[in-house]
Formats: C-alpha cells, sequence, structure tokens
C-alpha cells in the first residue's frame, strides 16, 4: 500500500484535487482509500441516526462499526489516531491510501499553497514531495528552490507528478 499526504490551509483546494486525482486513480484501475481530518469544531454528521447504529450511539456507546457484506462504517466519539486509521485501512489493501489533512504527519505530501502568505507551511511540513500552487509567483518561488511546483490549474501535471510519485514509473494499468 502505498501513501501519499496532501495538506494545506482550509479552501486550498485538497478535496477538489483530491477528487480528480481519485478519479484518475480508479480509470487506472487503482483502487483507492481515503482519510480525511476533520478540523472543525462541530461534530461529523451520522448519517444513520434512525437506525441501529444512531440509536447505539444516542444510548451512549463510545463508538459504533456496522458491518454489511460490502462495506463498514465506523461512528465514534474518541478519535483514533492517524496510524491506527492507516493500520485499519491496510486491512482492505488498497492500491494507494490517500490523506487530507495531518499537516504534522510525515508521510510523502503534497503541500497546497494559496498565496505567499502560505509558503511558510512547506517549511514547517515534513516529506514535502511536490507543492501546488495558485499564483505562478509561488511556482517560480518554489522552483529556484529546485522544489517540484506546479500551478494548480494545470491539473494534467499536477495529477500525472503526484501518480508518479507515489507509483514511481509504474502508474499505467
Amino acid at each position: 500500500m502505498n501513501i501519499f499526504q496532501v495538506t494545506g490551509y482550509s479552501n486550498s483546494g485538497k478535496t477538489t484535487l483530491l477528487e480528480a486525482w481519485i478519479k484518475q486513480l480508479t480509470t487506472m484501475n487503482r483502487t483507492v482509500s481515503i482519510i480525511k481530518h476533520h478540523g472543525h469544531e462541530q461534530p461529523l454528521e451520522c448519517a444513520d441516526l434512525e437506525k441501529d447504529s444512531g440509536r447505539f450511539r444516542s444510548a451512549g456507546a463510545e463508538n459504533t462499526v456496522v458491518v454489511s457484506r460490502n462495506e463498514f462504517q465506523w461512528i465514534g466519539s474518541t478519535p483514533a489516531p492517524l496510524e491506527a486509521m492507516v493500520d485499519l485501512v491496510a486491512h482492505t489493501s488498497p492500491d494507494v491510501l490517500l490523506i487530507e489533512g495531518y499537516k504534522g504527519a510525515a508521510y510523502p505530501k503534497a503541500v497546497l499553497v494559496r498565496n505567499a502568505g502560505d509558503r511558510h507551511l512547506v517549511g514547517k511540513s515534513k516529506n514535502v514531495q511536490a507543492i501546488v500552487c495558485w499564483e505562478e509567483t509561488d511556482v517560480d518561488f518554489f522552483i529556484q528552490q529546485e522544489r517540484v511546483a506546479i500551478h494548480i490549474h494545470d491539473t494534467e501535471t499536477v495529477i500525472k507528478t503526484l501518480t508518479e510519485l507515489v507509483f514511481g514509473g509504474d502508474h499505467g494499468v
């Protein structure tokens, strides 16, 4: 299982980029799993509040795991550490696990930079493999530092570059 992160501040385009990349990877017959960090104060919404799992949660269960023949759902009050989530996903044997967020984690990553004010995030991050920028001046800034930097609107190049970082030269079918 290959692991790759996409990090950046809120509204930097992480979800949109990941959505396009997941679509591309699945057309290449790659299986993809994703872990997303929810950095907001409001709780996550439980999709099935009226179902048994919601009733168990209302009764006081800390975690509920519902397993069917084709999928499972885990809703919990006590968040598991990222490593535990990675270990859990590993049991499903995806080709790639993408992680949105978790800026402090040390997995290989792309950092999204909206403007010059976000540049410091690259220096604070570990294992940065690529920088995806909204401004051409930021692309130039990072290229001058001999970093891989791509404009966010060049989606084809961004996805091709990230795929090569994850799979090396072996990213075909």
